[in-house]
């Protein structure tokens, strides 16, 4: 409501607000143009709403009318101007007239609505460690919320335990604990707090960047409440009566004020909308990453200091349980450790079902510092573009199925790979109610890892990715269960283990980002018959940085501050790559190639007239041991790339087959080998002259 005052003193123009928070750009303009304004008086409903809405309205205007006075009616509580009418219709003039000369003015720079004798009450009453505290309450709430919170801060009202009701045991670690009231803490974007004299707000899952809506799922905890007495509940703090209803079931449960409640959501919209939009307008959260103390850093700082340091971290994951899988191991750690640098790297595991894949990923995975890591089972498609804007910067990404994932899952988490970002155009509301479109953008970088059963037909993510093929020979088989009984019996100490892995990514905490030269970058080159050989070239460049990172305690620096690569991180980066390059340079996929193998070292021992011999699909499963749905998928890749052919047989008694194409995996490795050293030992005779 806006009060024109004219020259006899009357006069009153109403303007309509859309609820407590719908004072717009277009209410606004209407009150601007007033030329004779003199006050503005807000008559909001009774209630906390009201009382936070005409606080909140009441700032704004002061900001941008400095010379007009603001003020509010003080509505009895639990009425409104209908109710009042409706209720009060034989003297509603009079009761009107009534409120309207008894309002509260706005004082600046406080921006309160209480006078200053009352803040002076407040003051004289209320010990000065706790004023701080009971200003900014009284900056918000009625006269009777007042003298509530003066009540509580003075003596806080803790409801008597029942005598015959036995009471649940209270946690003394976290009720002793210190909290501010008014404190809004993001550290944790998962798990948002706010703590107010009234109770202490939790804020599961974050807050999702939509500006139409504000849903939480929300956990309520009174002061002093056992840890078995909370309220739970998901709720979108846009919608009113939905939150009145929230406050009156918690207040109810908790034994506790649902005024005061629904003020204190009213506070935490407000905070969430500013956390909100200051992370969807470019302003990074400040990092989450836990410090180490002087012992701890200066351990790892140690470690991270002496030569080897890659042989050494490998015998650490072979300590912390991994087992086996020497260098596929230490690959896949040097691969998630990226994800804090400048350019990440990206593996794609790939294996049979029941290999071992999953296992390894989870495993490597709890190398990385928890708050930096992200897991995930399932992946839904529009999933990745609705984080927040840093959600996904620098944090490892993994993915248990690759193979469960739709096309744009697949296409969000291959834009995140490539280009570092996502960006997507969506519709919501503006504040006046009309569509508009938003421009969303999810920053990365990300490194990830991912399992696949069927990596071949994943071309666009295998020329992103290192492709890694999990180890499934019977000799990798027996030393996992090997391990699984004694550990089983008592012989392996998991307390050991957990410690190799806190030490782990305690030396991940240590690593910092840097700029990388490689002045050997020329001199190495790999083998032409690579596949998709520039993407594979700029995968190895990138993992030779990545060596020299792991190493930064040990290397110089150049003039500009960049790390110098020497030629250990190069010699080192061929020797874990080298099974990967041959998978890139090889046509069959890892667990292809090992069937393919076994299946040549079968009909090899038939006699010297192995290359005629047939075989059908019974006595290799029985064989060597796999499933059907397995072997039928081999023999089928088989038979399209050409290398067995059908050699009889009948549909309903079988078919046989007959390998056609006796390749030499033996021989290429070698070849790849011994053209990688090759240049190696090359820049060992140029260093020496």
């Amino acid at each position: 409501m806006t009060n024109e005052s004219r020259q006899d003193g009357t006069g009153y123009q109403i303007l309509a607000c859309y609820g407590t928070n719908g004072l717009t750009e277009e209410h606004i303009s209407a009150i601007q143009s007033l030329n004779n304004l003199e006050e503005i008086v807000f008559f909001f409903d009774g209630d906390a709403a009201g009382l936070e809405g005409a606080r909140k309205q009441g700032e704004k205007l002061k900001g941008l009318l400095p010379e007009i006075k603001i003020s509010r009616v003080n509505t009895p509580e639990g009425e409104d101007v209908n109710s009042l009418y409706v209720n009060h219709a034989d003297s509603a003039e009079e009761l009107f007239r009534h409120l309207l000369d008894s309002r509260t003015h706005f004082e600046s720079p406080n921006g309160s609505f209480y006078s200053s004798n009352e803040k002076k009450e407040i003051r004289e009453q209320i010990p000065l460690k706790t004023e701080q505290k009971d200003h900014q309450r009284d900056q918000n709430g009625s006269d009777e919320i007042k003298k509530e919170v003066r009540k509580q801060v003075i003596q806080p009202a803790v409801p008597e335990p029942s005598k015959s009701v036995p009471q649940p045991k209270v946690n003394t670690q976290e009720t002793n604990r210190c909290h501010a009231a008014g404190r809004f803490d993001t550290s944790n974007p998962h798990r948002i707090i706010y703590f107010t004299d009234t109770a202490h707000y939790y804020v599961k899952g974050g807050v999702r960047q939509e500006p139409d809506r504000l849903q939480i799922s929300l956990m309520v905890e009174g002061k002093g409440n056992s840890a078995y007495n909370r309220y739970r509940n998901r709720l979108d703090l846009y919608e009113n009566k939905q939150t009145e209803r929230i406050a009156r079931e918690a207040a109810e449960k908790l034994n506790l004020r649902a005024d005061l409640l629904e003020l204190d959501l009213c506070r935490l919209t407000d905070l969430l909308e500013d956390y909100r939009d200051s992370r969807e307008t470019g302003q990074k959260q400040e990092s989450t990453r836990a410090a180490l103390d002087s012992t701890a850093s200066g351990r790892c700082r140690d470690f991270l200091g002496k030569p080897n340091l890659i042989q050494r971290i490998n015998g650490l994951i072979g300590k912390a349980g991994v087992v086996g899988e020497e260098n596929n191991r230490v690959f896949l750690f040097c691969i998630a450790a990226s994800y804090g640098m400048p350019d990440t790297l990206h593996a794609l595991i790939q294996g049979s079902s029941g290999s071992g894949k999953t296992h390894l990923l989870v495993k490597i995975s709890s190398f990385i510092p928890d708050e930096d890591v992200k897991r995930f089972t399932r992946v839904t498609e529009s999933s990745f573009y609705n984080y927040g804007m840093y959600d996904l910067k620098n944090k490892l990404i993994c993915l248990e199925d690759l193979d469960g994932m739709k096309e744009e899952a697949q296409l969000a988490f291959r834009e995140l790979q490539s280009r570092e970002m996502l960006s997507s155009s969506t519709t919501g509301q503006d504040e006046k109610g009309n569509n508009r479109a938003y421009e969303k953008i999810v920053y990365g970088p990300i490194a990830s890892m991912a399992c696949t059963t069927k990596g071949e037909i994943y071309e666009d993510n295998m020329n992103r990715c290192f492709l890694i093929a999990v180890d499934e020979t019977k000799e990798q088989t027996q030393r996992i269960i090997q391990y699984q009984n004694q550990k089983a019996s008592g012989k392996i100490d998991g307390q050991e283990e957990r410690k190799a892995t806190e030490f782990i990514q305690d030396c991940i905490r240590m690593l910092k980002p840097h700029e990388v030269v490689n002045p050997y970058a020329d001199k190495v080159n790999l083998p032409e018959e690579a596949h998709k050989i520039r993407r594979l070239n700029g995968l190895y460049q990138s993992f030779v940085k990545q060596m020299t990172l792991m190493n930064q305690y040990r290397r110089k620096k150049d003039q500009k501050g960049r790390l110098i690569t020497e030629k250990e991180d190069l010699q080192v980066a061929a020797e874990i790559m080298f099974d990967s390059i041959v998978l890139k340079i090889d046509e069959l996929d890892g667990s292809l190639r090992l069937f393919y193998e076994q299946l040549k070292t079968y009909v090899k021992s038939k006699g010297e007239a192995y290359e005629s011999y047939s075989f059908g699909q019974r006595e290799i499963r029985q064989t060597l041991n796999i499933s059907k749905s397995q072997l039928q998928r081999y023999i089928h890749d088989l038979l399209s790339l050409e290398y067995i052919c059908q050699a009889g047989g009948h549909i309903n008694k079988g078919y046989r087959y007959k390998i056609v194409y006796w390749d030499d995996v033996a021989k290429l490795k070698g070849k790849v080998k011994r053209h990688l050293q090759g240049q190696l030992d090359q820049l060992e005779i140029l260093a020496t002259h």
